[in-house]
């Protein structure tokens, strides 16, 4: 049934949250460039998670206009839009390599539904991101037509820029792979003969693909630039871990990528049913018995490579090709979970898929006309026996790891509340494979009309799709109705949740942004800036899975964890404190500190972005924001631009004369490198 679940993991922690508050903030006609509600602030727009300037936000905005609201289902189904753009994408760009229209569909919709797709539908970003790579190659073989150039060009350049802006750095990162080696791939004569009857002009095909993406890089560098600074000021994101580049997989895990996903690990398994799997086996092993064209072999060979490569990349550290990227490509190190590369598979699987199809159909039906490839169904006789055999060995290897539970952690709780669903396999694998025997028998003794033979093929479609579905649709699901799940849209006014923020005493648990006045403290591992982080690894405790539980060290003492939750704000929600000093090196002299200076504070304006205040003291002194200090913050006292300091290491701070002033923060992103530039440093 339609939203019979809900998608769980980071789908509402990390983007359903950053979705409601970001369209709540254009609705009100600001884009919100701080986030003061999550780990004591942090950029907003900068942060991939929240697609602060992906053009499909406009579409998402007028929806929440006439609907009044954001839920939980509707990100839902903006998550599943990605996929059929995904799925649109590949069948466009199938087609352009003129393959005909149901081959096309077969290889679409068996890459869009894959377990690849399915298992980071939790992450809606990489749905949005991976949906724009199909629109790139559609684009790439346009440019290379000769009536097709500019919509080539404009397409290419359109899906480089969504791709940038979806969201997901990883996939930005993974294209650097992806373009290259396609255009390789364009570049070779056989392939062009193949699919566009075109002889290759290198120099002017790379020049032609090449101008795209140099004006998509050149429009998105100032976002790509601000990403990668905060990164590198973010835990763990910075690079050169090698142990926090993990990757388990392994050839195990290839194994169970093709024929039995409970060995597989989620994170970078690609599982595309049974049925296609042996329509592409059938595909392959009719080399064997048939002459193909140079070209043909060309193409399968390129794709062939293609999978080693992206598989040696995914077994991590194990893998010479891996560690010889990781020392010599720049920002390749500052990845992790590697295994995810494996999206990069699914045109290759898309392609095999609709080539598989359309020798399929073509044998069928075409007793007497060789196809494109020049093969013919009278030479093939033992093809259905070998192929009987390959799925023998298969379901021999199904048995070995069902038999001995050779299972991976993830598909514990990977693969929703299906019981017995690793048994689905055999069964799976027994469809498909004889489904294509029979079709193939029934072929040596009579003709098969074209028409039956399409509807075959559609047969075929559909019952690969049932494969994937079945445990597809519940990867990393909760089994409760979507309409059971919290929402996420905001209780008010940002402007007015900002300030009423100051009467609320903070709270500090594993979360992101807040979309309430009770802005959090907490942060989620591998996240967040260095300098924040290090004053929990002071304090807090981690569990077992590295994660902070806020519960504090036992070596703390009761004073120290009073002053921590005071200057925090987890008592009052006071963010702002007046002291002599900042040279404090702990919470508790700070806070003494404090009680001893004295000084008023008067809030006059607070928007997020910027903070306006009365400030009166008797003495000199220092004004600390706990609020995150980052290059970009800028401070004004009585108008007059004034340095932002730090103050115990991680918030902002600045010095205060006595007597009376009107002091300004705000947040102006891009600021440091224009003063850097003035200043010719």
């Amino acid at each position: 049934m339609p939203f019979s679940l809900r998608i769980g993991n980071d789908f509402s922690g990390l983007y359903l949250s950053y979705k409601a508050y970001l369209l709540s903030a254009l609705a009100q006609f600001r884009i919100p460039w701080w986030s003061p509600s999550e780990a004591c602030g942090y950029p907003f727009y900068s942060n991939p998670f929240t697609q602060t300037f992906y053009p499909l936000n406009a579409v998402l905005l007028l929806y929440m206009k006439l609907t009044g609201g954001y839920s939980y289902t509707d990100h839902q189904i903006f998550t599943v839009f990605g996929v059929s753009l995904f799925v649109l994408g590949i069948y466009g760009w199938l087609r352009c390599l003129h393959i005909t229209v149901l081959p096309s569909v077969a290889g679409a919709l068996t890459a869009g539904l894959s377990y690849r797709i399915c298992e980071i539908l939790r992450f809606p970003n990489a749905v949005h991101s991976a949906a724009w790579y199909p629109f790139i190659l559609w684009g790439m073989t346009l440019v290379l037509l000769r009536d097709r150039k500019k919509a080539g060009f404009g397409l290419v350049l359109t899906s480089f820029v969504m791709l940038v802006t979806a969201g997901y750095p990883y996939y930005i990162y993974y294209s650097i792979f992806l373009v290259p080696m396609y255009a390789l791939f364009l570049c070779l004569p056989s392939v062009r003969q193949f699919f566009l009857a075109e002889k290759a002009r290198i120099r002017r095909t790379l020049l032609f693909l090449t101008t795209p993406f140099l004006v998509g890089v050149l429009v998105t560098s100032p976002y790509l630039y601000k990403i990668k600074w905060l990164m590198d000021q973010t835990q763990d994101r910075g690079g050169h871990d090698l142990s926090w580049a993990r990757s388990n997989f392994s050839f195990v895990d290839v194994i169970g990528s093709w024929f039995f996903p409970p060995s597989s690990l989620g994170e970078g398994w690609y599982y595309f049913g049974m049925t296609a799997l042996f329509l592409v086996a059938a595909y392959i092993l009719s080399f064997r018995y048939t002459r193909s064209s140079r070209a043909e072999k060309m193409v399968l060979i390129s794709v062939g490579l293609w999978f080693i490569f992206v598989t040696a990349v995914s077994f991590g550290s194990a893998s010479p090709v891996f560690l010889a990227l990781w020392y010599s490509m720049p920002g390749f190190s500052g990845l992790r979970e590697w295994s995810r590369i494996n999206i990069l598979l699914l045109p290759a699987v898309a392609l095999l898929v609709a080539l598989g199809a359309s020798w399929l159909t073509s044998t069928l039906s075409k007793p007497h006309q060789a196809d494109r490839s020049g093969s013919s169904a009278e030479k093939i006789p033992s093809l259905p026996n070998l192929l009987l055999l390959l799925w023998a060995v298969i379901l021999v290897i199904q048995i070995v790891l069902l038999s001995t539970k050779t299972f991976n952690n993830q598909w514990v709780y990977c693969h929703g509340s299906i019981r017995n669903a690793e048994v689905f396999y055999l069964l799976a694998g027994a469809v498909g494979s004889f489904s294509i025997y029979g079709l193939l028998k029934a072929r040596q003794r009579r003709v098969i009309p074209y028409g039956t033979a399409w509807l075959a093929l559609t047969g075929l479609i559909l019952i690969n799709l049932l494969d994937l579905s079945y445990v597809g649709n519940t990867l990393w699901s909760w089994p409760t109705p979507v309409k059971d799940a919290p929402q996420f849209s905001l209780s008010g006014d940002i402007g007015e949740l900002n300030r009423k923020s100051f009467l609320v005493p903070r709270t500090n648990h594993y979360w992101t942004i807040s979309n309430d006045s009770r802005f959090n403290v907490g942060i989620i591992e591998s996240w967040y800036y260095n300098r924040y982080t290090r004053l929990h690894e002071i304090y807090w405790q981690r569990n077992k899975d590295n994660r902070f539980i806020y519960e504090f060290k036992t070596n703390i003492e009761q004073s120290d964890r009073t002053a921590l939750e005071m200057l925090l704000g987890m008592y009052s929600g006071q963010k702002l404190w007046f002291t002599t000093s900042i040279a404090h090196g702990s919470p508790s002299p700070f806070i003494e500190d404090a009680k001893q200076a004295g000084g008023f504070i008067h809030i006059t304006h607070y928007t997020g972005d910027s903070i306006e205040l009365t400030v009166k003291c008797e003495s000199p002194g220092y004004l600390t924001f706990i609020d995150n200090w980052d290059p970009d913050w800028r401070a004004w006292i009585d108008g007059k631009t004034v340095p932002v300091l730090l103050s115990l290491g991680t918030f902002k701070s600045v010095a205060v004369n006595s007597g009376s002033h009107v002091i300004r923060f705000e947040y102006v992103p891009f600021s440091s490198e224009i003063e850097r530039f003035k200043s010719g440093r």
